[in-house]
């Protein structure tokens, strides 16, 4: 497999390299990226909520 293919993110297959998907990566890094995507939203509910309880409490 050509070098491009394996280092380079195609937005056409989901942003996976040709050759994740050749190995059958493509499940297991879209699942990785659902569970980082839903931890970030929690942080960041989170951090939001520590924000406002600051400028309440000032």
């Amino acid at each position: 497999m050509r070098k491009c293919a394996k280092g380079h993110e195609f937005g056409s297959i989901g942003y996976l390299t040709p050759y994740d998907k050749l190995l059958g990566r493509e499940q297991a890094i879209l699942a990785e990226r659902d569970y980082k995507l839903v931890e970030a939203r929690a942080w960041r509910i989170q951090e939001g909520r520590e924000q406002r309880e600051k400028v309440n409490a000032a």
